[in-house]
């Protein structure tokens, strides 16, 4: 039977008196992802090489000197953050933070943040609708009076202007200067 050894391969000490990581010791290190090593080495914030094995394709390596440094970079902004802030795995413990966003400033947490969400939310329609040029189907609905199918009927016969985008939009002014007649047959819907 034959025994398979995984620790680190011989080359990972070679590199490592070079000064240089391989991308997992790396990633494991600093704790990002990889698309952010990739960026940081495209930037230059981590110096990066590719460095030749025989018979394999080159293989990236990372300065040791700078993921310290960034390593040490990332302990200081921790320090700095208050205890509240800090990261936590949702158990409590060290680990990623629970949502990609971070808050920062004074008096900002979550529900500072929540409470201008849902004023936002309920203040961004606040342009009455007989000041809007363009009324989406619901807002064109309660403002004529008539059913969403009926206005998009009048939109089809060319009655009243209306275009799709991202949902169906009525011009108000069409609707306001509208004849008044339905576009229906004696027998009900053309």
């Amino acid at each position: 039977m034959i025994e398979k050894n995984f620790t680190e391969p011989p080359e990972t000490d070679a590199l490592q008196s070079k000064g240089l990581l391989r991308k997992p010791e790396a990633l494991a290190r600093l704790g990002i992802g990889e698309a952010t090593l990739d960026r940081w080495a495209s930037i230059k914030k981590i110096g990066s090489q590719l460095v030749p094995r025989p018979g394999k394709k080159a293989e990236r390596c990372y300065s040791v000197d700078d993921v310290e440094r960034e390593l040490r970079v990332k302990e200081a902004r921790a320090a700095k953050r208050p205890p509240s802030a800090q990261p936590t795995n949702g158990a409590g413990g060290e680990g990623k933070p629970e949502t990609a966003l971070t808050l920062r400033g004074p008096g900002l947490n979550a529900g500072t943040l929540r409470e201008f969400m849902d004023e936002w939310l309920d203040h961004r329609n606040d342009v009455p609708l007989n000041q809007k040029l363009w009324l989406s189907l619901e807002e064109a609905a309660a403002y004529s009076g008539l059913a969403q199918a009926t206005l998009l009927k009048l939109s089809q016969t060319g009655d009243v202007r209306a275009v799709k985008s991202g949902g169906w939009k009525i011009s108000r002014q069409s609707l306001e200067t509208w004849s008044g007649e339905a576009p229906f047959s004696d027998n009900g819907i053309e």
